[in-house]
């Protein structure tokens, strides 16, 4: 019988995801997330690393809303661990150059000669921070909010000022006007665009189960893998056990078999010394009856004579 009492461990998809953020500059790759400690409370809270230069990074954990470790020297290939969890980052990343973890930029294709900069963050753990935005202005005084990482419109038809706040996704822009002279203000089609600056990483709760299989892989691997009773393998190992028990079971049936010969001929052998013939007793017991009737008559036949004796010597 089998229990399984933690299907985490071995389910077909690991818990948690690790993948690089979709508009990082270079091409650092990190690792699959490996489950070192299943049992901790935080292994499937979201966590992004973000790199701030090209030696350094931070880590935060977007689901509780604190920064776990800042400034943290990197080295490629270096193991990194959090929340039960640990992954390994490879290559050259790309710090930020704002000193944000998002930038801003104007389409260089606008008519207008406005300019657009990230002013600040109104939550730096929000999970669509860094997603790519594009404000899209519909005339020179309206414009709408697309995410185009999610697929999804933020708003529409706002109304534009020169320097006021549009904040979305946990960042805060301003979009200026140029101020000339002329003074020249955004035009309708102008296109200004928040992104992500610097490498990230992200690692989370992998909903839905999504993954390559490596778990159940793994476990295939261990048909063939040479890991038990000094190199063997679970199939043969399998195979030995099969054998084994089918020799040990062949071994008891012959030995009952001798048993039940070895009863049978004690049973014959106590029979042929102590055993009851019925049909000789049976002509035992009609002799011995015959014998007793005959001693009777000569017994009655004795007393009537002795009877007689008596009465003539009385006469």
């Amino acid at each position: 019988e089998l229990n399984i009492s933690d299907p985490r461990k071995i389910a077909a998809a690991a818990p948690i995801t690790a993948t690089a953020w979709a508009d990082n500059v270079s091409s650092t790759a990190i690792s699959a997330g490996t489950v070192v400690d299943a049992d901790n409370p935080n292994l499937q809270n979201t966590i992004r690393i973000q790199f701030t230069s090209a030696g350094a990074f931070d880590v935060l954990d977007l689901t509780t809303g604190t920064t776990l470790a800042t400034g943290l020297s990197y080295a490629s290939g270096n193991e990194i661990t959090y929340n039960g969890w640990s992954a390994i980052i490879t290559g050259s990343p790309q710090g930020n150059i704002s000193g944000n973890p998002v930038a801003a930029s104007a389409e260089p294709t606008n008519q207008g000669s406005a300019t657009v900069a990230v002013t600040g963050l109104t939550d730096l753990y929000d999970e669509d921070l860094l997603n790519k935005v594009e404000i899209r202005f519909t005339s020179t005084n309206t414009f709408d909010v697309f995410d185009l990482t999610k697929g999804a419109t933020l708003a529409s038809g706002v109304s534009y000022t020169s320097g006021g706040n549009i904040s979305y996704n946990g960042w805060t822009a301003q979009i200026t006007d140029d101020p000339g002279p002329p003074a020249v203000t955004p035009q309708a089609g102008d296109v200004f665009q928040i992104r992500s600056d610097g490498d990230a990483f992200v690692i989370k709760n992998n909903q839905g189960g999504i993954g390559d299989n490596r778990n159940a892989l793994a476990l295939v691997d261990l048909e063939t893998k040479q890991q038990l009773l000094g190199g063997n393998t679970y199939r043969g190992v399998y195979a030995q056990m099969i054998a084994e028990v089918g020799a040990e079971g062949r071994r008891v049936e012959n030995t009952l078999w001798s048993q039940e010969a070895l009863l049978e001929q004690s049973t014959m052998t106590r029979e042929s010394i102590s055993g009851v013939n019925l049909d000789e007793e049976a002509a035992n017991l009609v002799r011995f009856q015959q014998a007793y009737q005959a001693a009777a008559q000569i017994i009655q036949t004795s007393n009537a004579i002795f009877s007689t004796l008596l009465e003539a010597v009385r006469g």
